[in-house]
């Protein structure tokens, strides 16, 4: 009788879908009977109350990324998957009306891929640089990362989104071939963890709040390199499912082990691992290696499809799958799913905190920040009056639909280049450019020089395709203030620029990052060739030093009186607090500028090869006026000192260490470490894999 009303009650679901369930779910009489709502309880004894109430198939209905509810017992169903990359994006989940209200949210930019935007004498790189992640700006992350998560309660209020989303990308960005680089923050590891966090705290109200205001879902573990290259695609490889990585390294040594951390699978890669990567002999048995690794969630159908049969076949257990589900409800309580306004710290949220005018000005800066100048020979910026005309060529000039990048969503307004620069009183001659721009064989520039002709300058902006311009709804605004010297450069590049030769020279198939006999290495940490634009560069409209200022005392260290001062209570050593370092950073020229500190490190410690340096802290500078100073405080810890060895422990190595400011070098700081090696992190052995 029980299956026969769960039938009931799905179909009973498809009715109504579509009607708003805003009113607090525990005001409903039937869920209200059960646990789930006793706020008294831990948000672990609420969600397994919630689960022992299911029947098996009901269990099953809810383990997709499109949760079906239960209406019979007052669940409504629930949509896992919300886009949040840089703004609420186009998903299952998120639902964005016609008009009116809630037709759009805030869109921040995702990467400002302009190419190599060149006219004689001045070079903008815009392209490859994924703006927010060449910003260098934690605050800035966690700004735009809270605005998204309240306008995603907002949307929650009015039941237009879920309140968990998938973002943000933690891949290295290794390969510039590689086809999902624009989702990432760069090529180094110290800045994606350092983003990372501060965009997680910042979605989330911060590490542990009385309520989560969203649940963030980073991607993708464990890595992702390859799209599609000379026929290697990312379903072609061999793929295996993993006990050890996903228990015992995330689980277990990294602690992701609370009753509200879920795991989920890319979209139908449980349905990969049966097919096409022929790792599980059957349905049910790929869906059941998937379960029993840990894997709580499935981005598709399979779970709901195979997993009754799993459990029949012995291959997993219905308590594995009632974990799974716990862990996913305990999430949803975390949030206050379930409870009603009056407990709720983001219930008033509504419409009016969607797209505010601070949340406008803040997508503003989040393009200007990640800008990136490379070469200026003194052209720019632009000095311009009444009588000065502009050519402005090139198809990105005018793509107000591909301003916003993949995972977007509707944008209040797009202002493009072209429409900023018609903003200002000077005479704009525009011209589309070569009309086969996407295609070599093609070559009539005809409307471009006629433009030219009659213009002052020339301003071009093109390349393969106008969908790698991800400015946001108003990059085209912070491009051409940057152009004509309203607001002043200061990103960092966050990849490596390669010289052309670079992609005969690695296969992307080899991931290895040390150079070698097919390899001259990646990334700035060890690329042995020379970079065309060096990891960290950018200049700006005016001139800066840098230097440190030299601790006193001794400037040698020994390991073992260093741990002995970290605090005992806590397994993060690589946390503990090695030194602060003061740099002195002095605008020399005359414009106001933003200026981001780098510090890198360098030496001979650890086994050889020694990586050329490495990211160890940094700091973005706000309005420092020409002329003026000002002195930042970098933070240092052990694991910034340290290096990883071959089986993946995090060591701390006696040897000499040097400290480098900026890029290119412009101040040092020597010390060595003494003492004997010490573990400050001890990678899991893999006898567990399966």
């Amino acid at each position: 009788m029980r299956y026969t009303l769960s039938f009931i009650c799905v179909v009973f679901l498809l009715l109504q879908e579509v009607v708003a369930h805003k009113a607090t779910l525990c005001a409903n009489d039937l869920l209200a009977r059960n646990a789930i709502c006793n706020r008294s309880l831990s948000s672990k004894e609420r969600a397994s109350a919630l689960v022992q109430a299911l029947t098996l198939q009901e269990k099953l209905n809810n383990v997709g990324k499109t949760a079906l509810g239960v209406p019979c017992i007052g669940l409504p169903p629930y949509k896992w998957w919300n886009e949040g990359l840089h703004g609420l994006g186009i998903s299952e989940g998120v639902n964005f009306s016609t008009s009116g209200e809630f037709a759009y949210a805030t869109s921040f930019p995702q990467r400002e891929c302009l190419g190599l935007n060149w006219t004689p004498g001045w070079l903008l790189m815009k392209g490859l640089a994924i703006t927010m992640g060449a910003a260098f700006d934690d605050a800035l992350i966690y700004a735009v990362a809270s605005v998204i998560s309240i306008e995603a309660r907002a949307f929650n209020n009015f039941n237009r989104a879920g309140l968990d989303l998938w973002t943000l990308n933690i891949n290295l960005f290794k390969d510039l071939r590689w086809g999902r680089g624009q989702e990432t923050l760069g090529e180094d590891s110290f800045h994606v963890l350092s983003y990372a966090y501060h965009y997680v705290t910042g979605l989330q109200g911060g590490i542990d709040p009385k309520q989560r205001k969203v649940t963030a879902t980073c991607k993708h573990f464990v890595a992702y390199d390859i799209e599609n290259w000379q026929g290697n695609v990312r379903y072609g490889f061999d793929a295996m499912v993993s006990t050890y990585l996903i228990q015992t390294v995330v689980r277990e040594h990294w602690g992701w082990n609370h009753d509200d951390q879920w795991i989920v699978s890319d979209q139908d890669a449980i349905q990969n691992i049966f097919m096409p990567h022929n790792y599980a002999t059957t349905r049910e048995r790929s869906v059941a290696d998937v379960l029993n690794a840990g894997v709580d969630l499935n981005d598709g159908i399979y779970y709901t499809d195979y997993l009754r049969l799993a459990i029949s076949q012995n291959l997993t257990t219905e308590a594995t799958l009632d974990q799974a589900l716990i862990r996913l409800y305990s999430s949803l309580v975390k949030v206050g799913y379930f409870d009603s306004d009056a407990t709720q710290s983001y219930s008033s949220l509504s419409w009016s905190d969607v797209n505010t005018a601070a949340a406008q000005q803040l997508a503003y800066q989040a393009a200007v920040e990640g800008t990136v100048l490379l070469t200026n020979d003194g052209t720019l910026p632009l000095h311009v009056t009444p009588t000065t005309s502009i050519a402005l060529v090139g198809l990105w000039g005018i793509a107000p639909t591909d301003l916003q990048g993949t995972y977007a969503g509707n944008a209040p307004f797009l202002r493009s280049p072209l429409s900023a620069l018609q903003s200002r009183n000077i005479t704009v001659n525009y011209a589309y450019g070569n009309a086969g721009e996407r295609d070599p064989s093609t070559d009539d520039w005809s409307n471009a020089v006629a433009a030219a002709n009659k213009s002052d300058y020339v301003i071009f902006m093109g390349g393969i395709s106008s969908l790698d311009e991800n400015e946001g709804q108003d990059g085209g605004t912070a491009i051409m203030d940057i152009v004509l010297g309203k607001v002043s450069p200061a990103g960092r590049l966050p990849v490596t620029q390669y010289p052309s030769s670079y992609v005969n020279e690695v296969d992307m198939t080899n991931m290895a990052l040390r150079p070698g006999p097919k390899s001259p290495g990646r990334t700035y940490k060890w690329y042995n060739g020379t970079a065309v634009f060096p990891f960290g560069s950018g200049i700006h409209y005016t001139t800066f030093t840098a230097s440190i200022i030299q601790p006193t005392g001794t400037h040698s260290y020994n390991i073992q009186n260093i741990l002995s001062k970290c605090d005992k209570r806590t397994n993060r050593l690589d946390q503990c607090l090695f030194k602060n370092i003061s740099a002195a950073i002095t605008n020399t020229g005359t414009t106001t500028s933003d200026f981001v500190t780098l510090l890198f490190i360098s030496g001979k410690f650890g086994p050889t090869p020694y990586p050329l340096k490495s990211l160890v802290a940094y700091e973005r500078i706000h309005n420092i006026p020409g002329s003026g100073a000002h002195t930042v405080i970098l933070k240092l810890t052990l694991g910034s000192l340290s290096r990883i060895d071959e089986n993946g422990n995090t060591i701390l190595y006696p040897g000499s260490y040097s400290l480098l400011v900026d890029q290119p070098t412009q101040a040092t700081f020597n010390f060595t470490l003494t003492g004997k090696e010490a573990i400050i992190d001890a990678w899991p052995v893999k006898s567990k894999i399966k």
